[in-house]
């Protein structure tokens, strides 16, 4: 299962919610996620937010727009772990994870932290950080700087194969 952006925070929850819940479904979880500059939490309010905002592609206050129509009226709130999956707790029984993520990206703090649980909840998962790059670089070779998409290729298709 894979996503980009957006995308991978339907991968990322579509997992979870598998895992967490074997019994309302006759699906086997994926064998593995790959993650893309992942969107991982709503809240947006980290430092790398705050700190790569003029650098990266993303806009802040175009991301909260477009969590806000994401959510809709659904009553849920932007610290769901359904909608920021940086939040959920249960995070063990799920597949090995590989994400990526541009050192100038505004989402970096969130990827860092959920891999890092992930790590703590005995998921084994890498993060790649492409520090010269930005939000979605692994993409495709126009959005990234120094062979760093080339290179996301080749570390894709090693942890899918080991």
């Amino acid at each position: 299962l894979a996503g980009d952006s957006a995308g991978g925070n339907l991968a990322i929850v579509s997992a979870i919610y598998l895992v967490n819940n074997p019994y309302l479904y006759s699906i086997d979880p994926p064998a593995a996620i790959v993650l893309l500059s992942p969107f991982l939490s709503g809240m947006l309010n980290t430092k790398s937010v705050i700190d790569n905002a003029s650098y990266d592609s993303l806009d802040p206050t175009w991301l909260h727009r477009c969590m806000d129509a994401y959510i809709g009226d659904s009553n849920l709130l932007p610290s769901c772990s359904m909608v920021s999956p940086v939040f959920e707790h249960q995070l063990s029984g799920l597949p090995k994870v590989w994400a990526c993520a541009g050192g100038y990206e505004i989402l970096l703090d969130d990827i860092k932290n959920f891999i890092g649980k992930l790590i703590q909840n005995n998921v084994k998962a890498e993060l790649v950080i492409e520090d010269t790059n930005f939000h979605d670089y692994a993409v495709g070779k126009a959005t990234s700087r120094d062979g760093a998409y080339e290179r996301s290729i080749k570390y894709i298709g090693k942890f899918l194969y080991d």
